[in-house]
């Protein structure tokens, strides 16, 4: 697992927050395939690779974690995970749109 923590301004409802994690995975091109309380799941399907994460989200925060992923050379040595370069330009990608979002929503509901 591979976490990528978001503390952000808290918004006023879950359905908002739900609203922008999805936002944010959707204006990347990742695919929502689940969404349960408290965590969505996306994939993100790019030419042969395949990366499957999870949104699991408090009213204060989200944590971006890995689940699985395919032609990406995941792997773990020594007690460190690593993963082709790219997927943390996804992820961060993913995580800097989530953060706007969530701001503009703060900003639009006072």
């Amino acid at each position: 697992m591979i976490p990528h923590q978001l503390l952000f301004p808290p918004v006023s409802q879950k359905k908002e927050l739900v609203k922008q994690i999805k936002k944010a995975f959707v204006g990347r091109n990742w695919t929502i395939e689940k969404e349960e309380n408290g965590s969505i799941k996306a994939t993100l399907y790019l030419r042969s690779h395949v990366a499957r994460v999870a949104a699991d989200y408090t009213k204060d925060q989200v944590n971006l974690t890995y689940i699985s992923s395919e032609n990406l050379n995941y792997k773990e040595r020594k007690d460190k995970r690593l993963i082709h370069k790219n997927y943390l330009t996804w992820i961060q990608n993913v995580r800097n749109d989530l953060n706007k979002n969530l701001q503009l929503a703060v900003l639009d509901a006072e």
